[in-house]
């Protein structure tokens, strides 16, 4: 595996030109979301998953 796909495994950030209030507004939501998707994601682990570390 090359070595930048290892060090960027979903890619270099791409800055968009133009970021609108829209954007800010789908940013937070999708910040304000996440520890909800994570809580539903973690309660399928078993505690041996649970315990792998990183």
């Amino acid at each position: 595996m090359p070595l930048e796909d290892l060090k960027y495994p979903i890619g270099k950030f791409k800055m968009p030109s133009k970021i609108t209030t829209q954007d800010v507004q789908a940013y937070i939501s999708s910040i304000a979301l996440f520890p909800k998707h994570l809580q539903k994601v973690s309660l399928s682990l078993n505690d041996s998953q649970l315990d792998t570390p990183y």
